[in-house]
């Protein structure tokens, strides 16, 4: 990981470290708001597209919907990787593209949203009306970013709850009433939503119409034009609206396979001896959505095992059950060998499989545990560890928790003080022999450690692919 970020420009190790050190921001909120003072700065023209309250008050895991101009999509692209942000695939999703960064001092995601075209439709948006420019020409600036304005929220909420939904939501309604009353406080805001009208659906669908919808609370009058909508919508890019059915069900078809080519997943080993808070660790990294994660166990705990073969739990039942016969024994142990390196090779594939498929892959037990232990004595456990050890594939990334002796033991109360000492320095001694080991100090609170370890996650993602980002050879949506 050190080698791949002394390859990024200086520019770029700078404000990464900034971002995820929390030198740019002491707040969720000041954290966004620098966001898009940069984007203000450079001169990119967008507007949030819905929800601006998670600006003002942003949670630990934040998404935000932009819309954007198309002309401005390469400068955004560039921006954001500067700021720390990936590039997320989204293949099959267009006209969106996901951005998402984390940042380690504030333990804190954000994930942009980018549309650069107003689309309806399902399942597929395919259905394109030319709203973006009005969108953008008419944006108005709050605190923090630009907000479209009502009568363009209003029009994209209400063909949403007619041609994508059919109904509309209490929610969805509540907040149109909302937008209406806007529109009518705002003396050219019904004049700008006509010419809209006009100039997308001709006489089909007229601001009147919807006004006079709204006084009677028919909600079934606009229903109605569900289908004379779709079709006037349709007949203005029909080419069009057929060649995004057919690519986006086809990329969606064929995304295992770009992502097994252009975007494979990421696998962490995690070393640490009992106390150290491993298992806390890896129940937290899975929960991280952004990471979208798999968690395998690869010891030989069945309780704790969530990948196997299903013959396992019969061999460990059988082997627990006393025999005198010999001949049984030695059927049991022969195909028990088997049985193992099958399981462990099972497990393997799994991640393999999980990691083709863009996800994260954590290991719990893996090989390396198997190098702090005694050497085994007898021949068959010497080749079962030999097979294992040569075709385990080598993960991405190893994290070793490191604690005391002590600290350990004054945590959990298990084995003693020197034993655990005794552990400690075999694992830190694996460095010798593991170049992608990364050493991370257990003492600290465990909040600190985790925020540590999925940056360090989330930095090996980034940095691996930072080159083919650069190529443009990223996630994009298509």
């Amino acid at each position: 990981m050190q080698n791949e970020i002394e390859k990024m420009p200086a520019e770029d190790i700078e404000t990464a470290a900034e971002t995820s050190a929390g030198k740019t921001a002491d707040s969720p909120r000041s954290f966004v708001a620098g966001v898009f003072r940069a984007l203000d700065k450079q001169g990119i023209r967008y507007c949030i597209f819905r929800d601006y309250h998670k600006l003002e008050q942003p949670t630990r895991d934040v998404e935000i919907d932009l819309l954007a101009d198309p002309a401005d999509l390469k400068k955004l692209r560039q921006l954001l990787a500067r700021k720390g942000f990936v590039e997320i695939p989204s293949w099959g999703h267009a006209p969106h593209r996901f951005f998402v960064t984390y940042h380690k001092a504030l333990n804190m995601w954000l994930k942009l949203d980018v549309i650069t075209a107003l689309r309806f439709g399902k399942p597929v948006s395919a259905l394109e009306i030319g709203l973006r420019s009005s969108y953008l020409d008419h944006r108005t600036r709050r605190e923090l970013a630009f907000v479209p304005a009502a009568e363009d929220k209003f029009l994209v909420l209400l063909l949403k709850c007619i041609i994508n939904d059919g109904k509309f939501s209490e929610s969805r309604l509540r907040r149109l009433r909302e937008l209406h009353n806007e529109i009518l406080a705002d003396p050219v805001g019904p004049d700008r939503i006509s010419a809209n009208l006009q100039k997308h659906f001709g006489n089909r669908l007229s601001w009147e119409e919807i006004d006079r919808a709204f006084q009677a609370a028919d909600w079934q009058q606009l229903l109605a034009k569900r289908k004379s909508l779709r079709r006037k919508l349709f007949a203005g890019q029909p080419l069009a609206t057929l060649w995004r059915q057919v690519k986006t069900r086809f990329l969606k078809r064929i995304s295992p396979l770009l992502y097994l080519l252009r975007r494979r997943g990421v696998s962490v080993a995690l070393l640490a001896p009992d106390g150290a808070g491993k298992s806390t660790l890896a129940e937290t990294i899975i929960r991280q959505r952004h990471l979208n994660a798999r968690f395998i166990y690869m010891g030989d705990n069945l309780k704790a095992s969530n990948v196997g073969l299903p013959t396992t739990p019969w061999f460990k039942r059988k082997k627990k059950q006393k025999r005198n016969n010999p001949l049984i024994k030695l059927i049991l142990a022969v195909f028990n060998f088997p049985n193992s390196l099958l399981e462990q090779w099972y497990r393997s594939a799994v991640g393999g499989y999980y990691r083709s498929r863009g996800k994260f892959v954590v290991y719990d037990r893996y090989v390396y545990d198997s190098w702090i232990n005694p050497p085994v004595t007898r021949m068959i456990k010497k080749i079962r560890r030999f097979l294992i050890e040569r075709t385990c594939p080598t993960p991405d990334l190893v994290i070793l928790l490191d604690a005391p002796g002590a600290v350990l033991f004054a945590r959990k109360g298990e084995h003693t003080p020197e034993g655990l000492e005794t552990k400690r320095q075999a694992y830190l001694a694996l460095q010798k022999q593991l170049s992608n080991l990364l050493v991370v100090d257990a003492t600290q609170d465990a909040q600190t450690v985790q925020a540590e370890v999925i940056h360090m996650l989330w930095q090996y993602y980034r940095t691996r692919d930072l080159g083919k980002v650069r190529n443009g050879r990223n996630g994009q949506s298509g």
